[in-house]
C-alpha cells in the first residue's frame, strides 16, 4: 500500500475492509475479496520490482564476499555434530534406486 506521507501508519486489511464497506455499502465477502486481489497484486508488483535488482562486483568485492560466506559457512559447520548426522539420516535414509 502506498503512503501519502511518511507519518501515515500502514492500514490493515481489515481497517480496509471496513473503511471500504462503509463507502460503498458492499458486503464483507465482495470488499475481503476485491482487498485481497489489490494487496496480492501490489505484492507482486513488488516482487517483480526486486527480480530486476542487478548486483555487480568487482573482481576484490567479490573475493571479500566469498571470504565471508566461507567464515560464515565454517561457523555453521562448527555447530554440527556427528550425532546430528546420523540422527538426521536415520530418520531421512537416501533412496536406493532400483536396479532394472
Amino acid at each position: 500500500m502506498s503512503h501519502v506521507n511518511d507519518a501515515t501508519p500502514p492500514m490493515t486489511m481489515s481497517a480496509v475492509i471496513v473503511r471500504k464497506m462503509r463507502i460503498t455499502g458492499a458486503s464483507i465477502p465482495e470488499v475481503s475479496q476485491q482487498v485481497r486481489a489489490r494487496m496480492w497484486y501490489c505484492e507482486t508488483a513488488r516482487m517483480d520490482a526486486v527480480d530486476q535488482v542487478q548486483l555487480n562486483f568487482n573482481p576484490a568485492t567479490l573475493a571479500v564476499l566469498n571470504i565471508l560466506i566461507g567464515l560464515i559457512m565454517f561457523g555453521v559447520a562448527l555447530d554440527i555434530r556427528v550425532v546430528t548426522i546420523a540422527t538426521y539420516w536415520s530418520r531421512h535414509p537416501v533412496p536406493i534406486p532400483e536396479a532394472t
